[in-house]
């Protein structure tokens, strides 16, 4: 797309950035806005009904049903965030003060997708086997899928020891806020 659009001395930079208009299951429309020049270019990413289940299932997401902290304090489910709200992001700071980031976009949102997650302790957490998790000593990002039982985790700041890992199969939603 930048080189297409190489006289747009904003390509690649902050200022253009993705904005999801419009999701359906197999089906992702992108608008590229800079509001400095009024520049828009939109384009849209599908996927063939049976190439759905396979990406699906491989790419980092979270279950529909997960939760997140917003910065007013309220909690909500992956399939309620939007653009612009701001949530709770892990810190590498010694700080004890909570950090929060809005969301600029959604690497995934897909309302009627189907996955495969790993189920963790009883649906603590719901995340696709590729999704990185905070190992317990707070210092590698590793895929969910190389966790077993015994091992620990960051969990909203909080180490946490996996005692079951399911995997599960759920019809309800993919999300992948950034």
């Amino acid at each position: 797309l930048c080189a297409y659009y190489s006289s747009i001395p904003q390509c690649g930079t902050p200022l253009l950035l993705p904005i999801v208009k419009d999701v359906a299951a197999t089906s992702v429309l992108f608008t590229l806005e800079d509001d400095n020049r009024g520049i828009m270019i939109s384009f849209q990413l599908s996927v063939e009904d049976e190439e759905q289940e396979e990406l699906f299932t491989t790419i980092g997401c979270f279950s529909a049903t997960q939760t997140v902290e917003l910065s007013d304090g309220a909690i909500r489910t992956m399939s309620e965030l939007k653009i612009g709200d701001k949530v709770r992001v892990h810190s590498s700071s010694s700080s004890s003060s909570k950090q929060y980031e809005p969301i600029y976009s959604f690497g995934h949102y897909a309302p009627h997708g189907v996955g495969e997650f790993l189920n963790l302790n009883d649906g603590l957490l719901q995340v696709s086997p590729s999704h990185l998790v905070l190992s317990g000593d707070g210092h590698h990002w590793i895929p969910a899928s190389s966790l077993k039982v015994g091992d620990s985790l960051v969990h909203t700041k909080s180490t946490i020891r996996i005692d079951s890992i399911r995997t599960i199969v759920r019809h309800d939603g993919l999300y992948a806020p950034f």
